[in-house]
């Protein structure tokens, strides 16, 4: 019987498949994420990389829309982008976070798995108010003027203020007891009380005065 006269020959392959990695980015509030798939490596095969979300400070739903896909590359595609959009408000809040992963690569394989997509306020802050107040001096043991300290405009940050008081026409230590300190604000919280001892001296007198005054504020950032 005659022999085979022709022969296949197989050359398998030993090159290493494309390599996969993500970047993120910082975007303004209310804008669109942007996720960067980069590729490094030369492929005829078209390939696959799977990409989610998950929550970091920032919240899918609330702040970001939450997404799941799947990136198809043709062979030669050097990179894809995927846009996430952010969600805008009228909270004053911090910088806020949230992931980007790569999965289930197919014909591919991932060096740089996850990535940061970072949210930028973009709301003023709260501004801080004092209000005045008005006591009568009296003829018994010190009362307390009670001077309210406010937060207008939401926030979901810390506020702490520093305050102190200062004579006006009232001496401190005859008429009224000197008081400072810090007065915090947890996020949420919008008003503060300055409690100012105001003792009686039994002198008749023109009407007196002393004022509390914010000396330094700051933001948890």
């Amino acid at each position: 019987a005659a022999g085979a006269r022709t022969a296949t020959v197989s050359i398998a392959n030993d090159d290493a498949p494309p390599v996969l990695s993500v970047s993120g980015s910082r975007v303004n509030e209310g804008a669109a994420g942007v996720a960067t798939v980069t590729v490094a490596g030369d492929t005829e095969v078209p390939f696959s990389v799977r990409v989610d979300t998950a929550d970091g400070t920032a919240r899918a739903g609330q702040d970001y829309t939450g997404t799941s896909t799947t990136l198809e590359f043709a062979p030669g595609q050097a990179s894809r982008r995927v846009r996430i959009p952010t969600t805008p408000d009228e909270v004053d809040e911090p910088t806020e976070t949230f992931a980007v992963r790569l999965s289930e690569p197919v014909e591919a394989t991932i060096e740089v798995p996850e990535a940061e997509v970072a949210i930028t306020d973009g709301d003023l802050p709260p501004v801080l108010e004092v209000s005045d107040a008005v006591i009568t001096e009296g003829t018994g043991g010190t009362t307390s003027a009670l001077v309210v300290v406010s937060l207008s405009g939401a926030t979901e940050r810390e506020v702490r203020v520093s305050y102190a008081t200062a004579e006006g026409t009232a001496s401190a230590g005859a008429d009224y007891t000197e008081a400072s300190g810090t007065l915090v604000f947890p996020p949420g919280d919008t008003e503060r009380t300055v409690v100012v001892g105001v003792a009686p001296d039994g002198v008749h007198e023109r009407d007196e005065g002393l004022t509390v005054e914010l000396v330094a504020d700051w933001y948890e950032q």
